[in-house]
């Protein structure tokens, strides 16, 4: 994670536009909605579930992160296997390991600027990364997932707190 917080700590510059009005008043959306977007930016790329449940994760992550704002109007879970928008899988699910196959469009109107830059910088931040490799970041001792699952245990809500907490630290090189 320490190389995506450069990198998402760079794209912040070009955030300062933004007013906070804007920042404040961006609606949290449905998870599946930026899921598609994602589909869209990876229209180019085969895309198993995986991937698109922990892209959906990080980039509420980053939204907590840099601009303690919620991007999704769901739940993050701690289940067995990593953080879990439960919406999200239930779309997904059906495609097990393989590619998702559904047909999507552009979505970005849909979403403010301040969420469309977010989930384009965790794009081109994480658009190499296998489904494996974004469970591992997700899995690391201190992350929300792992705090949560360990003391809570499975099923558990994430709070969106214990969220902003880890990736405000992960920005400040933590």
């Amino acid at each position: 994670m320490r190389g995506a917080s450069i990198a998402l700590a760079a794209r912040r510059r070009s955030w300062r536009f933004m007013s906070r009005r804007e920042i404040d008043n961006a609606n949290w959306k449905p998870p599946n909605l930026i899921a598609n977007h994602f589909l869209w930016l990876r229209r180019d790329r085969e895309t198993t579930p995986m991937q698109i449940i922990k892209l959906v994760y990080i980039a509420h992550g980053w939204m907590l992160g840099l601009f303690s704002e919620e991007l999704i109007d769901d739940v993050v879970e701690a289940w067995r296997y990593g953080p879990v928008v439960p919406r999200t899988y239930h779309e997904f699910k059906r495609f097990g390991g393989y590619p998702i196959e559904v047909p999507v469009g552009n979505r970005q109107e849909e979403l403010t600027r301040t969420q469309n830059s977010i989930i384009d910088a965790v794009h081109d931040v994480y658009k190499n990364a296998s489904g494996s490799k974004l469970s591992s970041l997700t899995h690391k001792k201190g992350t929300p997932w792992h705090d949560i699952y360990h003391t809570v245990g499975e099923g558990a809500i994430i709070p969106s707190s214990v969220i902003l907490r880890y990736y405000e630290r992960v920005l400040k090189g933590g």
